[in-house]
Formats: C-alpha cells, sequence, structure tokens
C-alpha cells in the first residue's frame, strides 16, 4: 500500500455515489463499483479498503443479527482497521443504517450462496430471515 487509507481523499460526492452502487450490488465487487459508480480516480485497492471501512463504520451504528454477521465478514478480511474519515458520524449511515446493515448482509450472503463459497447458512439464525408470515 501506498498510502494509508485516510490519507486518500475521498469527496461527498464520491462517498454517495459509492454508497448506492455498493448497496445495489454487494461486496467484494470493487471492479464493478469502480465503473459503476464512476470512481476512476481510485484503485479497485482504495475501493476494497474503503468498502471494509464502510462496514467498518456501519458497525458503529446496527445491532442484532446484522452486527454478528458483519463482524464475521470483517474479521475474516484483510482490510484498514478503523473506518475513513469521511464516513464518521455521518448523519445519513446513522439514520440508515439499519436497513443498509441488513441490506449488505442479504446481498453478501446471496453472492456467497450463489459462488458456493463455505456454509454460511449454517452460521445463520433462523430468525435473521424472518419477515411478516404468509397469510
Amino acid at each position: 500500500r501506498t498510502q494509508s487509507l485516510s490519507e486518500v481523499k475521498w469527496t461527498p460526492t464520491e462517498r454517495e455515489r459509492f454508497q448506492r452502487v455498493l448497496l445495489t450490488y454487494g461486496f467484494p465487487r470493487p471492479t464493478l463499483i469502480k465503473r459503476v459508480a464512476h470512481l476512476n480516480q481510485h484503485t479497485e485497492e482504495e475501493i476494497t479498503d474503503y468498502t471494509h471501512a464502510f462496514i467498518l463504520a456501519l458497525l458503529e451504528h446496527v445491532s442484532g443479527e446484522p452486527k454478528e454477521y458483519l463482524s464475521m465478514i470483517t474479521s475474516s478480511t484483510i482490510g484498514p482497521s478503523e473506518p475513513h474519515p469521511t464516513l464518521i458520524n455521518w448523519d445519513k449511515m446513522k439514520r440508515s443504517s439499519s436497513v443498509w446493515g441488513r441490506r449488505l448482509c442479504n446481498l453478501h450472503f446471496l453472492g456467497e450462496m450463489a459462488r458456493g463459497d463455505g456454509d454460511w447458512l449454517a452460521l445463520i439464525p433462523t430468525s435473521f430471515f424472518s419477515g411478516p408470515k404468509p397469510t
């Protein structure tokens, strides 16, 4: 790494574009995020690190099973140990953390299952998938 994550500049506009694409397509997908969010000035390594930092920041605001699942993912990958400065005290993240956390868990889980990676289903409590019961 040539620069630490906190030294890499991310504008609020880049952060917004990144967030929209991440919450649409999930992770780890730095090539797709870079292309769709028009983040050509950032390397894929920077986008991977920012993704990890985004999840670390999100962990400060989520609880329960989404927090457990996202913690499990971040602990099994190499990345920054703290959120990027542009993600700290971001009001939009605080307000939306519950929805964002669950969405990232679902996208990651579906990606893992589609790729056939690991036995993630065995690690997730059934209550995580609970919702309204069909009538």
